[in-house]
């Protein structure tokens, strides 16, 4: 089960990629094509959180969410999220904290919650 869902967060469900629409954890919630408005009722229907999976982060999320590319990493609303790619071509997100603390960045959700965190804004 994906740990720290929020309302708003983007999750994979088999060939789509969803919204969460509602929550009533740890087991049933609300899910609605990631493309839909979060204020309309379409496209929503019931499922079950052992069916979801994250989403990767990569760097077509970070341009789909509106951050701008440095050499430094990515920048949106004065949020600095770092970004690496390694020799194989798999991409690392971290953001750096005060002395050297550093929190590493997976999935889409996590950025999406980190954000929020962040700057009372909603990334989508």
């Amino acid at each position: 089960m994906i740990q720290g869902l929020r309302i708003g967060n983007y999750v994979g469900s088999g060939k789509g990629i969803y919204k969460i629409y509602a929550l009533s954890m740890p087991q049933v919630l609300a899910l609605q094509d990631y493309r839909e408005d979060i204020d309309s009722q379409e496209k929503v229907f019931s499922g079950d959180s052992t069916i979801l999976n994250p989403i990767n982060l990569d760097s077509k999320w970070m341009k789909d969410f509106g951050f701008e590319r440095f050499p430094w990493g990515y920048v949106k609303n004065e949020v600095l999220i770092r970004h690496s790619i390694n020799g194989g071509g798999d991409e690392k997100f971290w953001i750096e904290v005060g002395n050297g603390l550093k929190v590493e960045l997976q999935y889409v959700h996590q950025i999406q919650n980190l954000f929020f965190s962040l700057t009372n804004k909603e990334l989508l």
